[in-house]
C-alpha cells in the first residue's frame, strides 16, 4: 500500500501494518460496519479527529488514484 505519486513521502512501517491489519479486520473480522462506526464514536474527541484524518486521506488517495485512470487492485 505505497502511494509515493501523491505526497512524495514515504510510508512508515508501523502505518503500513496498520494499514495492513484494518484490511484484515474489514475482510473478515469485522460482524457490522454500522457498528464498528458506532463504536469508533465511544473514542475522545482528539482521537476522533485523528480518525477523520486518517479518513480524509484515503478519500483523497482515492480521488487521486480515479482522476489518474487507475484501478489499483488490491495487494491481498
Amino acid at each position: 500500500m505505497d502511494y509515493p505519486e501523491l505526497s512524495g513521502a514515504t510510508i512508515s512501517e508501523r502505518d503500513k501494518a496498520f494499514a495492513q491489519e484494518f484490511a484484515n479486520f474489514v475482510n473478515g473480522s469485522m460482524c457490522s460496519p454500522d457498528q464498528t462506526g458506532r463504536e469508533l464514536t465511544k473514542a475522545h474527541r482528539y482521537l476522533q479527529q485523528q480518525m477523520f484524518k486518517v479518513f480524509l486521506g484515503f478519500m483523497k488517495q482515492l480521488s487521486h488514484n480515479y482522476q489518474q485512470g487507475r484501478n489499483y487492485r488490491s495487494p491481498l
